[in-house]
C-alpha cells in the first residue's frame, strides 16, 4: 500500500476551522446585507408613503385654516377702510407651498420606491449564488473535509500499527523456550 503524504494533520484541523469560521462570518454578513436592504425597502415602500400621505392631509388642512384666515381678515374693516391682509396673505401661499411640495414628495417616493425594490431585486438576485453556496457546498465541503480528517487519522493509526509489527520486537529475537536453538552453519551443511 504506498504511503500518503500528509505533513501535518494539525493543519487539515486548522483549515476545517478556518472554513467553518469563514462560513459563519459569511452566512452573518449576508444576512445583514439582505436583512438592511428589506428594512430599507420597508421604509421606502411603507413608512415614507404613509408619512407623506399624511403631510399632504395636514398641508390641505394647514391650506383651509390659512384661507379662511385670509378670508375673515378680508371682511374686516377698520375705519371705514379694508385691511391689506399681508401676513395672512403670506400665511397662505406659505401652506400652499409647503401642501405642493408634500405633494411632490409623494410622486418622488413612489419614484424611489420603485427604484430602489428594483436594485434590491437584482441585488437578492446576485447574491442568491453565494447564499446556497455557504447554506448547500460549505456544509458538504465542510462534511467531506471531516471526513477526510477521520479517514486520515484512521489510515495514521493503522500505517504506526504495521510499523510497530513490521520492526522485531526484542524478545521475538530469541527462539521460544521450549525449541532447541538451531544449529550454527558448519561447513558441511553449507554444500
Amino acid at each position: 500500500m504506498p504511503a500518503a503524504n500528509v505533513r501535518s494533520m494539525e493543519a487539515l484541523v486548522h483549515f476545517r476551522a478556518a472554513v467553518a469560521a469563514f462560513q459563519d462570518r459569511a452566512v452573518a454578513a449576508v444576512g445583514s446585507l439582505r436583512q438592511e436592504t428589506l428594512r430599507t425597502l420597508l421604509w421606502l415602500e411603507q413608512e415614507l408613503p404613509r408619512y407623506w400621505a399624511e403631510e399632504v392631509r395636514r398641508g390641505f388642512d394647514r391650506v383651509a385654516q390659512a384661507r379662511s384666515a385670509y378670508e375673515s381678515c378680508r371682511m374686516k374693516t377698520v375705519a371705514g377702510h379694508r385691511s391689506a391682509c399681508l401676513e395672512e396673505l403670506q400665511a397662505l401661499r406659505k401652506a400652499q407651498r409647503r401642501l405642493e411640495y408634500c405633494q411632490e414628495q409623494v410622486e418622488v417616493v413612489r419614484r424611489w420606491s420603485q427604484r430602489a425594490r428594483d436594485q434590491a431585486d437584482e441585488f437578492f438576485g446576485k447574491i442568491a449564488p453565494l447564499e446556497r453556496s455557504l447554506d448547500q457546498d460549505m456544509p458538504r465541503f465542510l462534511a467531506d473535509l471531516e471526513q477526510m480528517i477521520g479517514a486520515l487519522e484512521a489510515y495514521l493509526a493503522i500505517d504506526s500499527g504495521t510499523s510497530a509489527e513490521a520492526a522485531p520486537a526484542p524478545e521475538s529475537a530469541a527462539p521460544p523456550p521450549d525449541e532447541p536453538a538451531p544449529a550454527p552453519p558448519t561447513a558441511e551443511n553449507r554444500g
